[in-house]
């Protein structure tokens, strides 16, 4: 290439042109980059807040509505939520046995536990707990069992929060269980196929129930009642005279004789020298269902004309299978009439099938009684604040894993800050440039990169085994576990992991301040603390300040050394102190998206969004702790 001052006016045009063409493909890469990035952002937002909320069909063992109705003013409300604390405190009071209703007071408010809850005076069992004025006891003297119920519950309420009242009702006395969910996409879009899956979940409770109300050989009377209380009365009278109607024509061994010939009749038709001939019988028994299916859907249309179409639908495809079973088999044997044509076409699939319409009707219009379609936030005050049970997705609850994971980034702060900004102050400002520091700085720069499992290696051989006596509280006479799995481990555990990255962006925001404040603070006489003290520090803090913040959002996402440590999957107790055991937010992701159930995937779901909220507001922190440190240094 000619040089510049050899160049042509031309030349130069050509060459800044060729210049231009490439910033503007780097320019376009950087672009189609961040779109890539933005999509996949909103992509995985869009997933998450799709597990997060939708439609779930739940089932209780006792009516919500029955309970609002046994209150004094129920006032036409028709949901749990609008009761008030006190109402939901009378339907724990008025269905709960008295030992359970002690039982619930003891173990959420109770200050003492086992029997000595009743036997000792409340100022002792309720030590901490409020104690309405209006009540007038001497809880010096009197005991819990001394009250009444109605002052019992004055207290469950008085120190509970509405979450909790509604969580223990649900739990305890309406008794729900989640039979299916559905996520947000399917809830907008696709309202009809939620209801054949609801639909499809409960047919054969109940035809069983239908059948067990009616006794044996039911007729279309005793049918009738006994479906009445599932589908309603209108959608009984028509499931049990289509029962008592579909019974000679589905249970017939003529029809088995007519369909099944038929079958077989098309398959010669169909089929030349069949026995020699390489036949895909999976392929011919699909075809042979088909042609069942228009076989049964004509002769129910024939024989009863006022049957809609749809449950002839639901009857073919009920058992015509099975017919086209027996016809294979008469197809493939060497004697077809030694072929028994015993079809298994028992009532509570026959009634299964004839009920699945008006049990449609139901669900849809939420009159059915035992279960209900509902719209479900599982991000809710219940799983951020209530005390759940984690192994069920209804009851569960994020509350332990939220203070476990406050209390690991406390200890976790506590101890990496100053260590981390006291180390790089020392390198920076107070170290020789010698070997001996050039090999520490190295290696901190190579432990920032470090896989974390290795931390959490090293947090199990130091702080759960050679300091166990430490980190269990047994030195300090508050040993709460047999051994070091306790939440002041995983704090340790943390803050070596991100030690190194605070100390390099410490390093770098102190390096960052010009030589000049240094030697002009030497010049007016101030000693080298008091230049770092008034002079370094306070223009470095914003770097320091973002990249701490920054190390924190990344060990509060931490969950491979955790696991190492010992955090635990499943906690019935807050964390009070270090010393206890614990479980995190990122544990309790894991153990949920790991078990079968659908609906764990849905509160893992409502969890992650928590624990993008939390990172998200470090972050934001991090850039506002920066731009405000700044404006006042500019």
């Amino acid at each position: 290439m000619a040089s510049l001052i050899n160049m042509t006016e031309d030349q130069h045009k050509e060459q800044l042109k060729k210049r231009h063409n490439t910033g503007a493909i780097f320019e376009n890469l950087f672009r189609v980059a961040l779109v890539v990035a933005v999509v996949a952002l909103i992509t995985l937002l869009i997933d998450v807040a799709d597990e997060a909320f939708g439609t779930v069909l739940e089932s209780f063992q006792t009516d919500p509505q029955a309970l609002i109705n046994d209150l004094e003013d129920s006032r036409g409300r028709t949901e749990l939520e609008q009761l008030s604390d006190e109402e939901l405190g009378t339907i724990l009071m008025t269905n709960l046995g008295t030992g359970e209703f002690l039982g619930l007071i003891r173990d959420n408010i109770g200050a003492v536990e086992g029997a000595a809850f009743i036997n000792e005076p409340m100022a002792v069992s309720l030590d901490g707990s409020t104690i309405p004025d209006e009540m007038e006891v001497d809880t010096e003297t009197a005991t819990i069992r001394d009250l009444s119920l109605e002052q019992q519950r004055d207290i469950l309420v008085a120190n509970a929060s509405t979450a909790n009242l509604l969580g223990w009702v649900n739990r305890f006395v309406v008794g729900i269980d989640i039979i299916d969910s559905w996520t947000l996409g399917d809830t907008l879009f696709f309202r009809g196929n939620i209801i054949e899956d609801a639909t499809n979940d409960l047919a054969d409770d109940v035809a069983a129930g239908g059948l067990e109300r009616a006794g044996e050989n039911p007729n279309r009377v005793e049918l009738e009642a006994g479906l009445a209380r599932f589908i309603g009365e209108s959608a009984a009278f028509d499931a049990a005279a289509w029962y008592d109607r579909s019974v000679d024509i589905v249970v017939s061994e003529d029809n088995y004789e007519r369909w099944i010939g038929a079958a077989s009749a098309q398959i010669d038709t169909r089929t030349a020298n069949v026995r020699e001939a390489n036949i895909n019988f999976d392929n011919l028994e699909t075809e042979v269902t088909a042609t069942l299916e228009d076989e049964i859907r004509s002769a129910l249309t024939a024989d009863m004309a006022d049957m809609p179409v749809e449950v002839a639908e639901e009857v073919a495809a009920t058992f015509a299978p099975e017919f086209a079973e027996v016809a294979i088999e008469r197809f493939q044997a060497e004697d077809p009439e030694a072929v028994s044509a015993s079809i298994g076409a028992d009532e509570e699939d026959l009634l299964e099938s004839l009920v699945k319409p008006g049990l449609a009707i139901a669900i849809d219009e939420g009159t059915y009684p035992d279960a209900s379609l509902e719209f479900r936030s599982w991000l809710n005050q219940f799983f951020l604040t209530g005390r759940g049970r984690n192994s069920i997705p209804a009851e569960a609850s994020l509350r332990t894993a939220i203070l476990g994971s406050m209390w690991v980034m406390l200890i976790t702060m506590l101890t990496s800050f100053p260590l981390g900004v006291g180390a790089a102050i020392y390198l920076e400002e107070y170290a020789d440039d010698n070997w001996l520091n050039n090999i520490i700085e190295t290696n901190i720069r190579n432990l920032s990169g470090v896989p974390s499992i290795i931390y959490g290696i090293l947090g199990l051989a130091i702080f759960v085994q050679a300091l166990a006596a430490l980190t269990s509280g047994a030195a300090f006479g508050l040993q709460e576990t047999d051994n070091g799995r306790t939440i002041l481990s995983a704090g340790l555990t943390l803050a070596l992991l991100i030690l190194p990255v605070i100390i390099i962006n410490s390093q770098e925001a102190i390096r960052a301040v010009s030589s000049d404040i240094r030697q002009a603070s030497y010049g007016l006489g101030a000693t080298k603390w008091q230049t770092i003290w008034r002079q370094i520090l306070p223009i470095a803090v914003p770097g320091i300040l973002t990249g701490t913040i920054l190390a924190f959002s990344r060990a509060v996402g931490e969950t491979a050394p955790l696991i190492v440590v010992g955090a635990a999957t499943a906690i019935n107790s807050d964390p009070t102190n270090p010393f206890k055991a614990f479980t995190v937010i990122p544990i309790q992701i894991y153990d949920w998206t790991s078990r079968p159930q659908a609906q764990f995937r849905d509160i893992a779901a409502a969890a992650i969004i928590v624990l993008l909220i939390l990172l998200i507001s470090l972050n934001t922190t991090a850039i506002l702790l920066r731009n405000r440190f700044s404006n006042r240094l500019g």
